[in-house]
């Protein structure tokens, strides 16, 4: 069976994915590892990984994905901060078009 078929994706982005070009997202993730037998986390790169318990009883278990490395918190909020100050100067253009 073509791989690309089964996961529901072209064959580029499959080749994407094989090549480590692109990552996978999470639905084509959850489908390789029904796949091959495994299980979703098994994909997942230990980063994105945190098991918690919640309470003593050994209760509401469960994992916590895109638990993101500093790094890259740090690059988005500086996006962020880019992206703000690009709408207030387009703010500001605006209003200064309108007066005229």
């Amino acid at each position: 069976m073509d791989m690309a078929v089964m996961l529901d994706v072209s064959e580029n982005t499959y080749r994407n994915i094989e090549n480590n070009i692109s990552s996978p997202d999470i639905v084509t993730i959850d489908k390789i590892a029904k796949f091959l037998d495994k299980g979703f986390t098994d994909f997942l790169p230990d980063e994105c990984i945190n098991i918690t318990n919640t309470d003593n009883k050994g209760g509401n278990n469960g994992y916590i994905i895109n638990n993101l490395p500093e790094k890259l918190i740090e690059q988005y909020e500086e996006r962020i901060k880019e992206l703000k100050e690009q709408v207030q100067e387009l703010r500001e253009e605006l209003k200064s078009i309108k007066k005229k």
